[in-house]
């Protein structure tokens, strides 16, 4: 089990939260480069994207980066003549960042989708907003159920001896069978629920999840990350301007300690993953000596 999945789910979400809010909000290459670290060496250390899906994202950040030079003519350094479009530096500049931004939202989304299940989200909204609890929870394993469904498939018909049609008739009845599958999940699903009395005012459910003092310490820090954050945001510590020529990343006032506390802050859950694999290394080393067999 990993370190994150001992916490408790509320400031896990408060986390998560407020990392993909960050990333989205904060036009600034430094808190861009920041969050992008942050969630990469997360989900390397919790869940390592598979390699398979790293040039889909290498081809997105370019696909960003280099379209916005060509519809945002603006900027005073004019690197060169794309048919008789000026690329503008700052233009560039402004592509990278929102490439970096989306990149790092889109981990962020991920790594939340990984370390808030569907019963970690019936816990937290489920007795406030049971419905929006239940589509979330839905929705989270609506994809992977989906993707195993059609992998049994796939599989099925090959034990059979395949389709026998073409592979846009191959792939229509994989879609046909798909469709029928996820609506007879849902019928069950359905009926499985009102019978459990889902749909009953004032339903209690059980959940193996205590707000401990370790977890309250864990909410406290965050929320002092936050406040100095924001205030530090407040006294103009965020601000860049890409147009009409870009500014320096120690322009804004206190810029050294926004970079800290905001750097600080996007590392917390790769700080702890990796706190607690050098912990159980140093453990495995005290239960098994290297020269104990010899």
């Amino acid at each position: 089990m990993k370190k994150t999945d001992t916490c408790h789910p509320l400031p896990l979400l408060l986390f998560f939260v407020a990392a993909v809010l960050f990333s989205v909000l904060y036009m600034h290459p430094v808190p861009a480069l920041l969050s992008l670290l942050g969630a990469v060496c997360f989900l390397s250390l919790y869940q390592p994207i598979p390699l398979r899906e790293i040039p889909y994202l290498i081809i997105l950040f370019l696909a960003v980066s280099l379209t916005n030079p060509v519809f945002t003519l603006r900027g005073r350094t004019v690197l060169f003549f794309l048919l008789d479009i000026p690329i503008t530096l700052e233009s560039l500049a402004a592509g990278a960042t929102n490439a970096t931004l989306l990149l790092a939202a889109l981990l962020w989304c991920r790594a939340l989708f990984y370390c808030l299940d569907g019963d970690r989200l019936l816990y937290l909204f489920g007795k406030r907003a049971p419905k929006t609890a239940l589509i979330l929870s839905m929705t989270l394993r609506f994809i992977p159920m989906l993707t195993r469904r059609l992998r049994e498939i796939r599989t099925a018909q090959q034990g059979c001896g395949g389709t026998g049609a073409g592979k846009l008739r191959s792939v229509a009845l994989y879609f046909s069978a798909l469709v029928t599958c996820a609506l007879e999940d849902s019928v069950t699903a359905g009926a499985s629920m009102e019978c459990r009395g889902g749909d009953l005012p004032g339903r209690s459910f059980w959940a193996p999840y205590v707000f401990t003092r370790r977890d309250k310490g864990i909410t406290a820090v965050l929320l002092l990350f936050l406040a100095g954050i924001l205030a530090l945001t407040a006294a103009g510590a965020g601000a860049f301007r890409f147009y009409p020529a870009l500014s320096g990343i120690w322009d804004a006032p206190l810029s050294l300690p926004f970079y800290c506390i905001y750097g600080l802050f996007m590392l917390l859950p790769a700080l702890w993953e990796a706190w607690a694999h050098i912990s159980y290394a140093r453990a495995l080393s005290r239960a098994f000596p290297a020269g104990a067999g010899k």
